[in-house]
């Protein structure tokens, strides 16, 4: 069995990543309101995760919108889990998604083409 403190240190750094989240959320309503908004990352969650639940519904994931293929990120080799993400606020419109092998990542990026819309 995995050792307690293992599932503490996930637990605590999910908490953190979710922390993160909800600030540039918060920031992006604040200063950016009435602009085109966009963020990605690795977010070393799957896109079922909770974590997401401080994403509001305006904000599309980009490969949830427009995926084609799996879309899975990590690892780059053999990719098992879709652990990166795009997200297109207001101001932008998904056109397309998908994973892309790379050569100097462990994980696949995501690459999307997006319209940006008034």
């Amino acid at each position: 069995p995995w050792n307690p403190s293992c599932w503490r240190e996930h637990r605590d750094l999910h908490r953190k990543r979710r922390n993160q989240l909800e600030t540039l959320i918060a920031d992006f309503e604040t200063n950016a309101a009435g602009r085109a908004r966009l963020f990605g990352g690795d977010f070393n969650a799957p896109p079922t995760s909770n974590l997401f639940d401080a994403v509001p519904e305006r904000y599309a994931n980009a490969f949830g919108t427009a995926g084609k293929g799996l879309g899975n990120t990590f690892i780059n080799g053999f990719p098992v889990l879709r652990i990166d993400h795009i997200y297109a606020g207001p101001g932008f419109e998904v056109l397309d998604a998908r994973a892309a092998r790379t050569e100097h990542s462990d994980h696949r990026v995501v690459v999307a083409d997006l319209a940006f819309v008034k």
